[in-house]
């Protein structure tokens, strides 16, 4: 249900619970326990900084299963800034880490009287060390756009490589679309 991508392992399954907030979870084949992606076991789970599995609740991606990590976009914001970041947790609950940041651009003022600028995290998809990584920011108008375009983060360094950059031109933007990975290419729309 919710559109949950599900991760397996030799010994259980590895899903985010919601479709957009970071709620991790994991369960084991052999009992069915369920339990949350966390090593504190005092833990409550409730958003909190410390909580490995709903870190501050980010709004997130899709969450991919990769060298025995896993890796998710969110959305990132603070009092001036805004945009997406690649994080990265372990498989047994222990720590996330940031590995980069995708875009950071300052806030628009008009974002503080309640206009929300940030839009749907897309899907992205690694394949051969790199995390190819859409994003869109703003409103799909002339007056809310902030910017579009994909790309290509070294999941090791978070050093990035910007493949399409949209940030000032509405009318000539394009909303990429990461679709597969085979062999050398990487295929999108």
């Amino acid at each position: 249900p919710y559109n949950r991508v599900v991760m397996e392992t030799e010994n259980g399954y590895y899903y985010n619970v919601c479709d957009m907030n970071l709620s991790l979870r994991y369960t084991e084949k052999t009992t069915g326990k369920d339990i949350f992606l966390c090593a504190r076991p005092e833990c409550m789970h409730d958003g909190n900084e410390k909580c490995t599995a709903t870190y501050n609740f980010l709004e997130i991606s899709n969450t991919i299963l990769y060298d025995n990590s896993i890796y998710f976009v969110a959305n990132i914001r603070d009092d001036e800034t805004m945009g997406y970041a690649l994080f990265k947790a372990s498989t047994d609950g222990a720590w996330l880490d940031k590995v980069g940041d995708v875009i950071t651009i300052r806030k628009p003022q008009s974002s503080d009287d309640g206009i929300n600028f940030s839009s749907a995290i897309d899907n992205f998809i690694i394949h051969k060390g790199y995390a190819y990584i859409p994003y869109r920011l703003g409103q799909h108008s002339y007056a809310g756009f902030l910017g579009a375009g994909m790309v290509r983060m070294n999941i090791r360094t978070g050093e990035t490589e910007s493949i399409y950059d949209y940030n000032d031109d509405y009318f000539s933007s394009q909303f990429v679309s990461v679709m597969s990975a085979c062999g050398e290419y990487v295929y999108y729309r």
